[in-house]
């Protein structure tokens, strides 16, 4: 529940500052999905994983516990695995210094991507349908 929590609060503070052409009125769940609908899918980036991530998040080596040669980008299930790949590439983490990257519009669209994804499926599975779940920001 914390995981998720977080990663609300820090998709609702990216969504504040990116969805400008999101209704005022409109609440999280209906921002999220317009968000996401402007963005490339997860799935888009299936070639950019494959290419930076696989060699040692994969079945055999599970670098850090993950395995990503399999892994659906869009599955509702690898939420939570997805969840930990975000977390990873916002603060720099992965792939790893030394290693290469991908070019930064490519980084930042693929995290944007599973934010929104991410988001929007939380908030789908979510008993109030996304609503309901905002806490109140700080003054």
């Amino acid at each position: 529940m914390k995981k998720g929590l977080l990663i609300w609060i820090a998709v609702g503070a990216w969504l504040t500052s990116s969805a400008s052409s999101v209704s005022q009125a409109a609440g999280p769940l209906q921002a999220a999905r317009a968000v996401a609908s402007r963005a490339s899918t997860p799935s888009a980036y299936r070639p950019v994983v494959d290419k930076y991530c696989v060699s040692c998040h994969n079945e055999r080596l599970k670098a850090g516990n993950l395995a990503l040669d399999k892994i659906d980008l869009a599955k509702a299930d690898n939420a939570e695995a997805l969840e930990k790949v975000v977390r990873k590439l916002r603060s720099g983490q992965m792939p790893p210094i030394g290693s290469p990257r991908p070019d930064q519009a490519t980084y930042d669209g693929f995290a944007t991507s599973l934010e929104a994804s991410v988001s929007a499926r939380t908030a789908a599975l979510s008993p109030s349908g996304g609503e309901g779940t905002r806490l109140p920001l700080p003054h």
